[in-house]
């Protein structure tokens, strides 16, 4: 019974003390076991007792766990004592456990990851304004303190609260500490749609080449971020290129042209066609400088719906390299775009690209005549192929006849 257990539970032989810990909970007075395994929680076995108080919790009157747990707060134990005692009263104490937690993160000299485990506790009762007042100590709280409310989804937090926690998340971007900055703007995301007007913010994150971002980063912030901003962040970007005091040097290699070409990278793959649209206006500027001109280009193509392509060959005037690299990604568009594989669409286009007679015109067509294989190079297909092979352009002709209609 419970009493023969008790006696082994301060045996000087530690399996048999462990063994007798453990058992308590499952005697026939499981109520009286919690205080003899709390008196276990500043020594070498706590880690035991502490996982059978977990369990004989449960059978204590919740109004009871204050004055058995609250010395444990911020008593002489072991740090991950306090904590388990923070989630045994955060899961079976009275309604006011609350405070007595705020109490306890409050307390002068608390550790930091029993501070954090109070925070963790917060985010789940956040119906209770006392949590907030939690929340928002913690928000210019420690690293751990931080971390404990950034790892969370918008759908594990109900409705009305998910624009105050937004919040939380919006202020954790604007830290002084670049990791938690850093963090904080990967949970970002999925939290944009309560989080108000975060185009400045995004902004200066994406601007900031002193900040490391991976091409994955910014396309979730592209993907999230609403419009109205990429024009600024693209046009501050070739600014700051432009006034690289080292370009090419050995610390970085234009670290603002390579952030420029990752936010079009990331851009470029997003399907929210305002977003690609809002694009376009600063990559037209973009065509007035020589160093950009290959890129701009090249993301006209990738933004547009293959309209445009007359223009294209225009802006590839006098550059055969830069018509067969256009040519290319015209043919990848399509292949993007199923639903404008149709005769009526095509043949008018690539009939007038063919008739401007010149090199980017030429390739252009040829690139977006090689879908009549899917038609089995039935007319009016084959017949616009072999127009291009009649080309006065030797390259066209040649890639004309690099297709095999067989």
């Amino acid at each position: 019974g419970a009493e023969l257990v008790r006696k082994h539970a301060d045996s000087p032989v530690t399996v048999l003390a462990e063994a007798a810990l453990a058992a308590l909970t499952w005697t026939d007075q499981p109520d009286l076991a919690l205080p003899v395994l709390l008196a276990h929680a500043g020594g070498d076995r706590a880690r035991v007792a502490l996982y059978a108080a977990g369990r004989a919790v449960r059978h204590i009157d919740p109004e009871r766990l204050p004055d058995l747990l609250g010395p444990l707060l911020s008593g002489p134990v072991k740090v991950t004592s306090r904590k388990a005692a923070v989630r045994m009263l955060a899961d079976y104490g009275p309604p006011a456990t609350m405070d007595i937690l705020r109490d306890a993160y409050r307390a002068g000299g608390q550790h930091r990851d029993v501070r954090a485990a109070v925070v963790s506790v917060a985010r789940r009762h956040l119906e209770n304004p006392v949590s907030w007042e939690i929340l928002d100590s913690a928000s210019g709280g420690t690293r751990e303190e931080v971390r404990a409310f950034l790892d969370v989804r918008p759908w594990s937090i109900a409705e009305e609260h998910r624009p105050r926690y937004a919040a939380l998340i919006v202020g954790a971007c604007r830290s002084a500490d670049r990791e938690i900055r850093r963090e904080a703007f990967d949970e970002l995301p999925p939290w944009t749609r309560w989080a108000g007007d975060v185009s400045a913010l995004v902004t200066d994150r994406v601007v900031d080449v002193g900040e490391s971002m991976t091409g994955h980063d910014i396309q979730d912030l592209v993907a999230s971020g609403g419009t109205g901003w990429l024009g600024e962040a693209l046009d501050r970007l070739l600014a700051l290129d432009a006034a690289d005091p080292a370009p090419g040097g050995p610390g970085a290699d234009r670290p603002a042209r390579r952030r420029a070409e990752a936010l079009i990278r990331a851009t470029t793959t997003v399907i929210d066609s305002e977003v690609r649209a809002e694009l376009r206006i600063p990559v037209r500027r973009m065509l007035g400088a020589p160093a950009y001109r290959s890129l701009a280009v090249l993301t006209l193509v990738d933004l547009g719906r293959l309209d445009d392509l007359d223009e294209i060959a225009g802006l590839c005037a006098g550059r055969p390299d830069l018509a067969a690299r256009a040519a290319d990604r015209a043919g990848t568009r399509l292949r993007q775009l199923p639903d404008l594989i149709d005769v009526a669409f095509l043949g008018p286009l690539i009939t007038r690209l063919t008739g401007r007679a010149d090199p980017a015109g030429g390739l252009l067509a040829v690139a977006l005549v090689r879908v009549g294989a899917t038609f089995g190079w039935a007319d009016p297909w084959r017949d616009r192929l072999l127009a291009l092979r009649e080309h006065p352009e030797d390259a066209v002709r040649e890639q004309a006849y690099s297709i095999d209609m067989t």
